[in-house]
């Protein structure tokens, strides 16, 4: 079945291959965490025979980069179709913590300036028509091999060790910046107004991610469901496991993330009046400020997702950090991958 784990090629069925958690995908470094099923493509046509949604794409792509398309052709591979959301609560990508649902270039990818544009089952993101589809995802080294490394910034497991991200960290805004290893650099603003960069990176919706330093609770998109592709968000004990200055440690609004996460709160931008976690036994008070980053928001040729604060559950709009206690409107976001748009916290 495509998009399953497997070992070797009778776990996939009748003309289907398994792609093994040690074997390399051609034209790309490194092996699908947990192992995939999965055929070369060169068309969507070729991959529907074993999904409706399947897409013909390539995972050497990088995560929702809007660089050009490569000069040579790249090798391609059925992918499982997805779609974002919730969708009340059907699973998507098999269930798998080591796949994220997340946008894909195809084959016949054209530039695009909105969704009208695209053809039909693709939508405009970061300058291109692209489709859904379940990619691998490693959001830990504990998806990989014994001898394998997650590369954050792929999703892949590789021989060589990737440096590290210093989840959190204080970045610069540059694209080639390279304060945050092997992740990347969110830049989070408030009404245009610069609020902090972020160190992170990519994760699947719902889960641990950066080798238990994060939570994956930053989503993407407005609408998102457990599976898609998201932002790893600094797990805390207390304010001085916070690497970046401006944060403080916040505590979760709800007992099920401190039982699911194992931390009893998130590294965020305190909104005036909260108190948050004290090394000391105390709580410390907010630094003087008008709310937190909160969610980051669409951009504007994109809907904007924007919006109050309030619990939100796997699905629905854009919003604010409803795990932490509160925050910003809807905001902004530029990272190293390119702009893009985050909205609202995922809830267990």
């Amino acid at each position: 079945m495509l998009g399953r784990a497997c070992s070797q090629d009778k776990d996939c069925g009748p003309a289907l291959l398994c792609v093994g958690a040690d074997d390399e995908f051609e034209g790309s470094v490194g092996a699908p965490p947990g192992g995939m099923c999965t055929k070369a493509c060169a068309t969507d046509a070729e991959c529907e025979a074993f999904d409706d949604l399947a897409v013909c794409g390539t995972v050497s792509e990088a995560p929702l980069t809007n660089a050009p398309p490569p000069m040579k052709p790249i090798p391609r591979v059925c992918l499982l179709g997805c779609a974002l959301g919730s969708h009340g609560g059907v699973a998507k990508c098999h269930e798998r913590r080591e796949l994220a649902c997340r946008p894909f270039a195809g084959p016949d990818s054209v530039q695009c300036n909105e969704d009208k544009s695209c053809p039909a089952g693709s939508f405009c993101f970061r300058d291109r028509c692209r489709e859904l589809a379940c990619g691998p995802r490693c959001n830990d080294d504990s998806d990989c091999k014994s001898d394998r490394f997650c590369d954050p910034f792929s999703g892949l497991c590789t021989e060589a060790n990737p440096a590290a991200v210093p989840l959190g960290q204080e970045c610069s805004d540059a694209p080639t910046s390279r304060t945050c290893g092997g992740g990347n650099c969110l830049v989070l603003f408030d009404d245009g107004v610069r609020q902090k960069g972020m160190c992170t990176q990519s994760c699947t919706l719902g889960h641990s991610c950066s080798e238990g330093e994060g939570a994956c609770i930053v989503p993407r998109f407005s609408d998102y469901g457990v599976g898609d592709i998201a932002y790893c968000q600094p797990l805390c004990d207390c304010d001085a496991d916070c690497r970046n200055p401006v944060d403080g440690c916040i505590e979760w609004s709800d007992p099920a993330f401190a039982a699911k996460f194992g931390r009893r709160g998130t590294c965020d931008i305190a909104p005036a009046g909260t108190t948050t976690l004290g090394c000391m036994g105390g709580g410390a008070g907010a630094p003087a400020t008008d709310g937190g980053a909160g969610g980051a928001g669409e951009p504007a040729s994109e809907g904007g997702a924007g919006g109050g604060g309030g619990a939100i559950s796997e699905g629905g709009g854009g919003g604010t950090a409803a795990a932490t206690s509160g925050g910003g409107g809807g905001t902004a976001a530029a990272t190293s991958e390119g702009a893009s748009g985050e909205g609202g916290r995922y809830t267990p």
